[in-house]
């Protein structure tokens, strides 16, 4: 369904606002079409990682926070990326790669492994640290990238790992503010892959905790939640990815 309203309210009046749903369909749509959900991740996570490139002035120590479905292989891709280009990167997953299921989740984190490896790239892998470890990693970060949960989550709680590393990424960010605006210290900034872990991107409402981002890059189309006057606190700067050149040719998956 595409929702007019929020199009009209919200200030993204030239832009498409579809369900959740319908963005599903939509994405299976294109891979029919010839564009493959591997491809559309691909494109994803360079998306992302132009963003975090455009908020910092150089190469700079990023963390990746990966979940373990299709949200996290965005966060693979735009690793590998920034890796690719020079920047030191940490990537913290819940799992090694090889244990991933959802797909492509599986074959991006694998591809950016082997391409660490066979390159020396600057990307380090953190696997299921604990709260001190991960702490000391962010602590480090110029940026953060949440690519935790994504456009299917709902609910009021967000469960660990990802509570912790939503926390201590939120803390990161706030303390860098103060000892940039005290000491001229450099701040670090989050940027959201899709919707901010812990807020609905259907009705924009946040879980406890929620990912306080600087930037988010949505995928293709906006959201309902994400256009919503309120869930600005959460996503800062909105920012769309469209990934195909136009998605009027695939309109008529969302008739069914």
């Amino acid at each position: 369904m595409i929702h007019e309203d929020f199009e009209k309210d919200s200030g993204f009046e030239h832009q498409p606002v579809l369900d959740v749903a319908d963005v599903t369909k939509l994405e299976q749509a294109i891979a029919a079409g010839g564009t493959s959900l591997a491809e559309l991740m691909e494109r994803a996570g360079n998306a992302i990682a132009d963003e975090v490139q455009a908020q910092l002035a150089g190469p700079a120590p990023v963390v990746v926070l990966c979940g373990s479905g299709n949200n996290g292989g965005d966060g693979w891709v735009c690793a590998r990326a920034l890796a690719q280009a020079g920047w030191p990167v940490t990537l913290v997953a819940p799992r090694p790669a090889e244990a991933l299921t959802a797909e492509p989740a599986h074959s991006a984190a694998l591809k950016a492994l082997a391409a660490a490896q066979t390159n020396q790239l600057p990307l380090t892998l953190l696997v299921a640290p604990n709260a001190e470890q991960l702490k000391l990693e962010i602590n480090e970060a110029h940026c953060i990238v949440d690519a935790i949960l994504g456009t299917g989550f709902s609910g009021t709680e967000v469960r660990e790992p990802y509570a912790t590393w939503i926390s201590l990424a939120n803390q990161r960010r706030e303390s860098a503010s103060d000892c940039e605006q005290a000491e001229g210290d450099v701040a670090t900034r989050i940027v959201a892959a899709d919707v901010p872990s812990g807020m609905s991107a259907q009705t924009g409402l946040a879980a406890q905790p929620c990912i306080h981002a600087d930037a988010t890059v949505t995928m293709i189309v906006y959201k309902p939640g994400l256009v919503k006057p309120e869930a600005a606190r959460w996503t800062g700067s909105m920012k769309l990815a469209p990934l195909v050149n136009s998605i009027g040719r695939y309109s008529d998956a969302l008739k069914h």
